[in-house]
Parts: structure tokens; sequence; C-alpha cells
């Protein structure tokens, strides 16, 4: 990689108000394992994994013979039983002879300005051209591009089934543009802010990935999965009376994609995303009495076409979080107790033994006691303060008479890990720390 920065007027003792940054850089990403050890176990030999539809009577006498209970399972099916009525059921993994590791080739761009008042602006591009990227294709799957009687279409090799190979055909493109600004007024007053414009688009979203058709990737490329338009945070941290700090942080941003898919497998190659044409999806949310901004096709000439991936735009999202903390500081500090030792008049106001202005309460009564030895600061955390529902991406199974609903919480908090599984809404923690 290759970096730069340029500050007009700079040298000596004066600080540059303004300063120019940019680079480039090539960055590789490793193959997972993972993939290498599922490829050695579903060789189709040491461990099977069988996929059957129930289009056959047989296939429908088997997958009735579980019985189900609150004890658990009994009657399953053998691996006997599944080679032997559907041999070819059995799918393999395996990594394309030609697999290499994705890299991303990312330009950045920013300039940023010294502000009154202690305050930093920044503006920054971000440029990232991913390759190799990592997707899985059935690379036996019967060769119909019209979905018509697929039952009848030929295999390239009609000895075996599906054949589920890990390649590294795809790519992607993302451009950020970026506005950030933070302000250290004082020790008592931080304050920090960041707004994302980005898009991201590419052709698979990882190597779990299948495209809808596996012979023709033309019409996979579309917004990625991560392909999130507009994105804020703003945080802080400020010092009140009583030696009490209150730090809030707020995230929003707009949805996230999901794909729409017909919820069939109709060219057979058991994988269920074919993705229905506009006109379908029209009729669908017709049925349903959707009004979501996916089902607007006014706008689409021609409604036999195939949507595009990850078409549907999920919820917004809104979360406040804050911590609310205090400080308490104790004790001597052992060069300071020399000092007293001495006949320091001032030592006793230092180490805040009579609790003067600079010892456990902090300076004016604001902040910590970071001059005590030891301190225990009790805190309270509130995740999503305000108790906003925001919530998951709605499903996207046409064939499901819950298609467009959201059924559970996004997870997290503003949308993100942490603070709790999916449902979890508003969440408060009491928090003792000593340190010393």
């Amino acid at each position: 990689r290759f970096s730069f920065a340029y500050a007009p007027g700079a040298g000596g003792a004066r600080a540059p108000k303004t300063v120019f940054r940019g680079g480039i850089g090539i960055f590789y990403n490793r193959i997972d394992d993972g993939l290498t050890l599922s490829e050695n176990r579903f060789d189709g030999t040491q461990q099977f994994n069988y996929i059957l539809d129930g289009d056959t009577p047989e296939e429908i006498a088997l997958l009735s013979q579980p019985v189900f209970t609150l004890d658990g399972v009994t009657n399953v099916p053998t691996a006997d039983q599944l080679g032997n009525i559907s041999p070819l059921s059995n799918t393999i993994r395996l990594l394309a002879p030609d697999i290499q590791s994705p890299y991303t080739i990312q330009t950045v761009f920013s300039v940023e300005r010294q502000l009154p008042k202690r305050m930093t602006l920044s503006l920054s591009y971000i440029g990232a051209r991913t390759l190799h990227q990592l997707r899985s294709r059935n690379i036996n799957a019967p060769i119909c591009p019209t979905f018509e009687d697929c039952e009848n279409a030929p295999r390239p090799n009609p000895a075996l089934g599906n054949l589920y190979q890990y390649e590294s055909s795809g790519i992607s493109n993302q451009q950020q543009l970026i506005v950030s600004f933070r302000s250290f007024m004082n020790r008592n007053f931080v304050l920090f802010g960041n707004y994302r414009l980005g898009r991201s688009e590419g052709d698979t979203d990882g190597a779990f990935s299948f495209p809808s058709y596996s012979y023709d990737l033309e019409n996979e490329f579309g917004r990625s999965s991560f392909d999130i338009k507009h994105f804020f945070i703003m945080g802080g941290s400020f010092g009140v009376p009583y030696g009490f700090r209150i730090s809030p942080f707020v995230i929003a941003h707009s949805g996230r994609p999901f794909n729409i898919t017909t919820g069939r497998d109709d060219n057979l190659d058991s994988v269920f995303n074919e993705r229905p044409t506009y006109a379908q999806l029209s009729a669908r949310c017709g049925e349903l009495g959707l009004t979501n901004s996916f089902c607007d096709v006014s706008g689409i000439g021609d409604l036999n076409e195939v949507i595009p991936r990850n078409y549907g735009e999920g919820p917004k999202s809104f979360t406040v979080n804050l911590r609310i903390n205090k400080t308490i500081g104790f004790g001597k500090s052992p060069d300071r107790g020399d000092s007293a030792q001495q006949g320091d008049p001032r030592a006793g106001r230092i180490a805040g033994v009579r609790g003067g202005r600079r010892g456990g309460r902090g300076r004016r009564g604001f902040g910590g006691s970071e001059r005590s030895p030891y301190n225990i600061t009790f805190g309270v955390s509130f995740r999503n303060l305000f108790n906003t529902v925001n919530l998951s991406n709605p499903i996207g199974n046409l064939s499901s008479s819950r298609f467009g609903q959201s059924v559970s919480s996004a997870g997290g908090f503003g949308g993100f890990r942490g603070g709790g599984g999916s449902s979890a809404n508003r969440r408060v923690d009491l928090q003792v720390r000593f340190s010393f």
C-alpha cells in the first residue's frame, strides 16, 4: 500500500489548519479452512448429505417416517434407506481447481480542517473493488435455462447428483462518502459524529451464496447484502456537576437489502433462490395487500423481466444508547504522601484527604478522580433508551403467507451485534469497576 499526507503552511511551531491525505492499497483475504474441511467431509463417501424434494411417493413416505415427540425423534431414516431411494441426491462439495484468494483494491482521499472551539471537520471518499470473491455454484445442475421440463433435463455428469463447488468468480464495488466531526472543547465536553453515504454492489454475498441459475451469472450483479445508503452516528461524553459523566450514543441508518425469491426450485438445482418477475412480485403484493416500496413496479418498462438480486429493502433503524458514570477516588498517592511528611501544606488538599476540589470529587465537581490511586466507578447503561422497535428484514419468500412481513426485531442495538439476542429491545445494565 501507498499513502501520503500534505499540510499546506505547516512548519515550525505553527500547527497546520488543513491536511490532505490519500492512499491506495491491495488487501488479501484468506480462504477459510472450513471450506476445505467441508470438501473433505462431503466428498461422496465419508459423510453423506442427501436432499429429498418429495416428488415421488417413495420420497414422501421416507420423509414421513420420523416420529417427533417431546422426548426426541425416533424412526429416523438410515443412510442406506436414503441412498437406495434416491442415490443421486447425495450432494458433494468441492473447491474449484482455480480458486484464488479474494483481494480488495482500496483507494482513499480525505481533507481535514481545524475549526474554532477545538473542532475538526473531515470529508473522505473511499472506493473499493474486490476481485475473486467467493461463491457457491452447482456445477452438475440440470441444464434447463427456461425452467421448462427440468425433470428430464440432462446433467453434465449423469452418474452424479449435485456438485456444490466453492469458487472465486465474484466481484463487488463499493463507494463511500463520509463526513465526520469531532470536538474536544475541554475534558468535560467531547462530541463526535459521522455520516456516511454509500453504495455497494456485487454478484455474490459470500462463499455460501448461490446464483439463481448456476449456468448464467450475468443477472446476479445487484445490491450487496450489506449495502446501506445512509448511516449516521453521533456520540459524546459530558461531565456534569457532582462528578457524573453522561455519554450518549445515537445510531440511525436506512434499510438493509434482502433477496426476494419465488420459494420454488424450478430449475431443480436443490437451491430455492429463483427470483420472480416484476409481474409476479406485483401480483403477490396485491394478493397480500402489501404497500412496501419494493411492490411498486410503476416505473418498470418490462414487467416480465426478472427482478435484480437483493431487490427488497428492509425497515429503517434508530437507536439511542446512554451511559451514566460516577467515579469516586480515595487513598493517598505515595509521592504525595512523602510531600505531606515533609511538611508541604498543600499535600492534604492535593491528595483529596479533606475532600478538596482536586481530590475525590474532581476539579470543580466535574469528572473523575484521576489524582487518586484507587477509584470505584459506578455506572448504569441504557441500550435502546427509548425502547424503539427496530424490525428485522421482511420474509422474502414469495410463496410464504408472511411474505413482506418482519417477524422479529433486528437484534443487537441499532441493527448490529452486541447487547443481547434478537428478542432484546431496551436493556439496562448496572456496572461497578474498581481500578488502581
